[in-house]
């Protein structure tokens, strides 16, 4: 279900389609996703009505409800909490959201993230600005346990299997650093405290970098195969063949993480890549962006105020900005393409540390500087080193899974891992230190002061764009 406070947002980002091939398609796009609203939120107050209207015969009843805290607030005299993708299986409802007043003053363990099943009698109910509020007395709360069906039981068994198989042969501080790196599993070593106070976490999040690189090694993987092994030559001629098969690939491979949020936001902007580069048509990379942006907010709007998809295109926004400032390095010899390479990562580092900054200050207080030069090293050596390295030990494994450990080939791909992964996190406690070179703020950020700052950054990155747009077309600025 749509609501308008949390989707103009979205249609916001969406309008940012002009210019993909004319105004046509621009107000087309528009116009098309104002009568989906529209739809959209009728639909949804006429099944705000029914819902409604069933609530009322369960007026001083017991009702369990699932949900996934969105937010919660412990109050004076009770608590309020706001659930997302809630269900109420014993009365047939699903809604995206639910504000529900707990009439209870005992400390509970309502954090944000955690999915919850709240059993309660019902005293009122009321709707208001579409909004469904219920107000519970007798209440009993505890984890919510999620439906496991045949399909998702078989990929979490295997994913466990795969992650026991790595901890048989690993250090202890090897495997921190491998589970969320390949099987998306959450870390809590020291060195993975080190990443996150270095502004690094995101090498170690299966998120766009690593999809990204994923998506690519395999297809470059299956165009090599396609050159030289018969049984792949209908993958020669066929580049949509190549694409599709490395897609279903890197979709099987998400599937089996369990679709984390990062990383299928990654496999959406790919697919939408591919299909637009196979109809033809040619796309700014912002509006692409805004594009897969958009995608998400349809399906859901609440995702919005949720600081991982924030930061995730925000984030991926500040490497586009400054694309116009990025140097070519084609015909150029190697030490010059080393200090291109070097300048552009710095371009892309301030580009993402300009936009996600505010965020960041909103929610830690704290920005880190040290990925300014971090990022030039670290990510190279994540993007040829260490993830096709432990992409091939995690292949080896899933085909040994099933047979007796100490094979030879199993046994030395973990090795190699454990040997790279040591060195990699080695070269970034050399270099990072215990300085964390990090800024801090105490300032409490508004919406006027994010407004603010996001336009000054607009009108900066227009700045950049018309001087290198202006300084191909002046003799005079040519030579400087």
């Amino acid at each position: 279900m749509l609501e308008l406070n949390t989707f103009e947002f979205g249609l916001l980002e969406v309008l940012v389609l002009a210019s993909w091939n004319g105004y046509f398609r621009k107000y087309f796009v528009a116009f098309l996703l104002i009568i989906l609203v529209v739809g959209k939120l009728t639909v949804q107050h006429w099944n705000l009505k029914q819902i409604a209207t069933q609530f009322k015969d369960f007026e001083k009843q017991r009702v369990w409800i699932e949900g996934t805290i969105y937010d919660a607030e412990q109050r004076p005299k009770d608590w309020l909490v706001v659930l997302s993708d809630t269900q109420i299986k014993h009365l047939n409802i699903k809604h995206d959201k639910m504000i529900i007043r707990l009439l209870d003053t005992r400390k509970r363990s309502l954090y944000r993230g955690k999915k919850v099943l709240i059993s309660g009698t019902l005293e009122s109910m009321s709707l208001k600005k579409r909004e469904l509020q219920l107000t519970l007395s007798n209440i009993r709360a505890g984890l919510m346990i999620p439906e496991q069906t045949p399909l998702k039981y078989f990929w979490e068994s295997l994913r466990l299997q795969l992650a026991n198989r790595a901890a048989f042969y690993l250090s202890e501080s090897s495997i921190q650093l491998y589970l969320p790196l390949v099987l998306g599993m959450k870390s809590y070593s020291k060195t993975y405290h080190l990443f996150r106070s270095l502004g690094l976490s995101h090498l170690l999040v299966v998120s766009g970098l690593h999809a990204g690189l994923f998506f690519f090694g395999v297809r470059y993987l299956v165009v090599w195969l396609s050159q030289w092994l018969p049984y792949f030559f209908v993958l020669r001629f066929r580049r949509w063949v190549q694409d599709g098969f490395s897609f279903f690939v890197l979709l099987a491979y998400v599937l089996l993480l369990g679709f984390p949020a990062p990383a299928l936001r990654a496999t959406v902007g790919i697919g939408i890549f591919l299909l637009t580069r196979t109809a033809g048509i040619s796309a700014n990379p912002l509006h692409a962006l805004a594009t897969v942006a958009a995608c998400f907010l349809l399906w859901n709007p609440q995702w919005i105020a949720d600081l991982s998809f924030q930061l995730s295109f925000v984030a991926t926004a500040g490497i586009l900005m400054f694309r116009n400032l990025y140097l070519s390095v084609q015909g150029l010899s190697f030490s010059e393409r080393l200090l291109i390479y070097c300048l552009n990562s710095l371009f892309a580092s301030v580009g993402v540390l300009l936009t996600i900054s505010p965020l960041l200050l909103k929610i830690f207080a704290t920005v880190s500087l040290a990925p300014l030069w971090l990022n030039a090293l670290m990510t190279p050596l994540l993007a040829f080193f260490v993830l096709p390295v432990c992409v091939f030990t995690f292949m080896i494994s899933m085909f040994f899974l099933h047979s007796l450990p100490f094979s030879w080939l199993e046994v030395n791909a973990f090795a190699l891992a454990e040997w790279v992964l040591e060195k990699w996190a080695g070269v970034l406690e050399g270099l990072g230190g215990e300085t964390p070179y990090v800024i801090t703020s105490e300032h409490s950020w508004t919406f006027w002061d994010y407004v603010a700052y996001y336009v000054f950054l607009a009108l900066l990155v227009w700045t950049v764009h018309w001087f290198t747009a202006y300084k191909r077309t002046s003799p005079k600025l040519k030579e400087i």
